[in-house]
């Protein structure tokens, strides 16, 4: 009769030599992505915009501010009313609804955020 240790060796010699590994040719191995150069899109720059303007709105939770502005300098955007996001929330806290203001303002991936406001009163 088998002891263990003859059992356990068969066991481990049956298993060893099921186990196939596949290693996959040169051929078969996925490619890296090629980029050529005239399909990258290079990010534009921010630019930076001032004007002067009147706050309509405040929204603190939202991090915006609703201004009616002159023209935008650097924009070549007429005056409007409209909606900017605010790089720094604290910049609310320093203005109120009414208040004549000069702003500064970046333009850059899709989005219009002030950088920069103070009273114009």
């Amino acid at each position: 009769m088998p002891n263990v240790r003859q059992i356990a060796g068969a066991m481990l010699l049956a298993l060893s030599t099921a186990i196939v590994v596949h290693v996959p040719t040169a051929d078969a191995m996925p490619q890296p992505a090629v980029v050529k150069p005239e399909s990258i899109q290079l990010a534009q720059a921010d630019t930076v915009g001032k004007s002067e303007g009147l706050v309509r709105r405040i929204d603190k939770g939202a991090k915006k501010v609703t201004l009616q502005h002159g023209p935008i300098e650097g924009f070549d955007m007429p005056a409007m009313t409209m909606v900017f996001q605010v790089a720094d929330p604290a910049m609310l806290d320093k203005i109120e609804v009414g208040d004549k203001v000069r702003f500064t303002v970046t333009r850059g991936g899709g989005a219009m955020t002030l950088q920069s406001v103070e009273t114009a009163n």
